[in-house]
C-alpha cells in the first residue's frame, strides 16, 4: 500500500506542478493557484497516509529527480511536514528526517542546474531541519 501511496503522491506532485504552471503567469494571486485548491487537499490527505519513512523516501526520490517543479514541491512538502513536527521524535524518526540534509545540500551545490527557488527552498528546508534538531540534548 506504501509503494501505491509513494506513486500517487508522485504523480499528483507532477499533476500540481503543471496545473500552477498552466493556472498562473507566475505569480499566483491571494486565494488563488495550487494551495488552495482540491488538489492541495487531496495531496495533503495521501501525505498524511504515508509512513514517515516513506514520505522521506518519497521527497528523496523527488529531490533526486531533474524536474525544479518537482523538486520545488517536494521541499515545499518537507518544508510544511517539519512544520507539523515537534523535536520530541524518536532517534530513528529523527535520523530519517536528518538523512535528507545530504540531497537538500547536494541541490544548493548545483548551481544554476537547479533553479535560484529550489535552491532557496532547501535552504529553508535545512534551516528547519537544524532548528527542530539542534536544542536536543541527545545531539550536542
Amino acid at each position: 500500500v506504501q509503494k501505491q501511496l509513494l506513486a500517487l503522491l508522485e504523480k499528483m506532485l507532477h499533476t500540481s506542478g503543471q496545473q500552477m504552471e498552466t493556472d498562473s503567469d507566475g505569480e499566483e494571486e491571494e486565494g488563488k493557484g495550487i494551495r488552495n485548491s482540491p488538489m492541495e487537499e487531496a495531496l495533503q490527505l495521501v501525505a498524511g497516509l504515508l509512513s514517515l519513512k516513506g514520505f522521506v523516501g518519497t521527497v528523496e526520490h523527488l529531490l533526486a529527480r531533474d524536474d525544479d517543479r518537482l523538486r520545488q514541491r517536494a521541499v515545499s512538502y518537507l518544508s510544511d511536514k517539519l512544520q507539523l513536527l515537534d523535536a520530541s521524535l524518536p532517534p530513528d524518526h529523527q535520523e530519517l528526517l536528518l538523512s535528507l540534509l545530504q540531497p537538500l545540500s547536494h541541490l544548493l551545490r548545483q548551481g544554476v542546474r537547479a533553479s535560484k527557488l529550489v535552491r532557496q527552498l532547501s535552504l529553508g528546508g535545512i534551516q528547519t531541519l537544524a532548528r527542530l534538531f539542534a536544542p536536543l540534548p541527545a545531539n550536542k
